[in-house]
């Protein structure tokens, strides 16, 4: 806690720093003298000299429920697939929980063009990424670092290439799981029928109508 506390106190006053400099900072008051850059950063400098106390809470059931929450949201946007019902002229039908009625699970309702508005305001701004690793995974490092630790551990310094195996069979010789095979009847092939290009949003007004598209099953 000792290391975490020093941390956030020096990213605290550099964040302070940075606000003043870029005139974001408003002295009034008693604090007007804070408005001079020597006593702004006399301040600061005696709020880093001082101890300052972290507390984190820890959670109720056990890491174990931390990472589940995580999980949950690492790998996923806005809405879980088993959360959806139906589309039925022009709206859409999924799930909820209503924690104000005993957490009792509903079903709500929304026409397909605000269902997509309220799904793209949980998408990332472009350049913003989910996950961010650091240490020996930082993207800029990755390479070296782990080349380096192999070589430490006297193995091979460099992996092997990866084979041409298509990616559906690597996923289904090392897990089983057959992406090609209807998840509905269990027996059915999915062939793809249509590929649709990227479309770059600037708003979420700019979502277009859904389109229905068949999809093909083979028996």
């Amino acid at each position: 806690m000792l290391a975490l506390s020093r941390v956030f106190r020096d990213k605290f006053c550099q964040g302070l720093k940075h606000m003043y400099l870029r005139g974001e900072l408003v002295f009034a008051g008693g604090c007007a003298e804070f408005e001079s850059w020597q006593n702004f950063v006399r301040l600061v400098s005696l709020m880093q000299s001082k101890a300052w106390e972290m507390y984190a809470k820890e959670p109720f059931a056990g890491a174990e429920q931390v990472f589940d929450y995580l999980g949950r949201y690492v790998h996923r946007v806005a809405i879980s697939n088993h959360r959806l019902v139906s589309i039925d002229n022009g709206r859409v039908y999924f799930h909820y929980r209503n924690y104000r009625s005993a957490n009792r699970p509903k079903r709500m309702s929304l026409k397909g063009e605000e269902f997509i508005r309220r799904f793209f305001l949980h998408v990332l701004p472009k350049g913003f990424v989910r996950i961010r690793y650091y240490g020996l995974l930082h993207h800029r490092q990755r390479k070296s670092k782990l080349k380096r630790c192999r070589e430490l551990l006297g193995q091979c310094p460099d992996l092997p290439p990866a084979d041409n195996e298509p990616y559906d069979l690597l996923l289904e010789r090392l897990t089983g799981i057959d992406i090609h095979r209807c998840p509905i009847c269990g027996s059915g092939r999915m062939l793809r029928q249509q590929v649709l290009p990227p479309i770059r949003l600037t708003s979420p007004q700019d979502v277009p109508r859904i389109a229905a598209f068949p999809i093909e099953v083979s028996k």
